[in-house]
């Protein structure tokens, strides 16, 4: 029971940190921005490649720390594996938002786009915290 209490409450995390990235795009459609921003190519490219990196990192992290807590045993580890993940997902979704309101273009589409596609890789797996918790069948053979 407790194993199902904290996998609902992973899953809402999971739709929570969807949402804000959602809420971002819905920021970056209905405010006005000034049309004479000046352009910054080199700009663009560090938020772009510091977005990037970070999703691409938060599956390294994400996959450390479910180790870890197979390892120690500790399901609440597996909480927080999942929510460290998203967090550094949402690295590319705050950056495309303020090169929404720096930079002219379209670009912080792309940024958006990617953190949302990253959270939903990360959608959390009841297997994760069965390994965590001697409940897993195959565990130890």
């Amino acid at each position: 029971e407790n194993l199902e209490a904290l996998y609902r409450s992973m899953v809402i995390i999971w739709i929570a940190q969807i949402m804000s990235v959602v809420m971002f795009f819905v920021v970056t459609q209905l405010v006005e921005v000034p049309p004479d921003r000046p352009e910054n190519q080199i700009l663009s490219f560090v938020f772009a490649a510091v977005g990037t990196f970070c999703a691409i990192i938060s599956f390294v992290v994400r996959a450390r720390l479910l180790r870890k807590s197979v390892e120690q045993q500790n399901p609440a580890l597996v909480q927080t594996a999942n929510i460290a993940g998203r967090a550094l997902c949402e690295v590319p979704a705050i950056l495309g938002l303020v090169e929404r309101f720096v930079l002219p273009g379209q670009e912080y589409l792309l940024l958006l786009l990617i953190s949302a596609l990253a959270m939903v890789l990360q959608f959390p797996r009841r297997s994760d915290l069965l390994a965590a918790s001697y409940k897993d069948p195959s565990f130890g053979s």
